[in-house]
């Protein structure tokens, strides 16, 4: 009699923990195919950026007849919560850094504005043009990083950066930039320098 309820209580456990395992791997299965679809929607969608970024980035104006320069790239946006996602099943870190590249965008819109408004000097209007180039460029180089961890998170397939050169060209306009603001940094130097040279003379 003992040995019979003890084959039942085993046999009851054995059904229970089979039915866990069998949730849970319902349950891993039904997650990794909600990954997989975030991955490619949103990957997609951040593709789009990307290549705006770019189209940005190689925007250096076009000249008219009178000489001025017209860009004819227009800026892109991702917007996220547009999109028909489960975002809770992203780890917390790509989730923020997704959710907040909207907020990115607008801050460096607003200062590219400022730049157009206060700085920027025709007729080539070149300290609008680098500062949209270098705002989109660390933009693109971002939206790249997500796309990877995304790509990887979902088991996608890898970014064709051979094809695009993307990160490249993101890569060698920043250090342009970079190099043209010492450049110019020192050419202002020189000039406070020989100003309080003739002041003192």
């Amino acid at each position: 009699m003992f040995e019979k309820l003890i084959v039942v209580i085993l046999g009851g456990l054995v059904g229970f923990l089979l039915t866990i395992l069998k949730e849970s791997v319902a349950a891993k299965k039904s997650k990794a195919a909600e990954t997989y679809y975030l991955a490619i929607i949103v990957t997609s969608s951040i593709e789009q950026f990307i290549v705006g970024c770019r189209e940005v980035v190689t925007d250096d104006g076009t000249e008219d007849q009178n000489g001025y320069t017209y860009y004819h790239s227009k800026t892109p946006s991702f917007i996220p919560l547009e999109l028909e996602v489960d975002w809770k099943i992203l780890p917390q870190d790509l989730l923020y850094d997704l959710l907040n590249l909207p907020q990115l965008v607008h801050e460096a819109n607003s200062y590219i504005s400022a730049v157009s408004d206060y700085a920027a000097t025709p007729p080539d209007f070149a300290e609008f043009y680098e500062a949209r180039a270098t705002k989109y460029a660390a933009l693109g180089l971002l939206a790249i990083q997500m796309s990877e961890k995304l790509r990887e998170l979902g088991g996608l397939p890898k970014r064709k950066v051979e094809e695009w050169g993307d990160r490249q060209t993101f890569l060698l306009v920043l250090h342009e930039n970079e190099e043209r603001e010492i450049m110019r940094k020192e050419f202002q130097q020189k000039m406070l320098d020989s100003l309080k040279a003739q002041a003192h003379a």
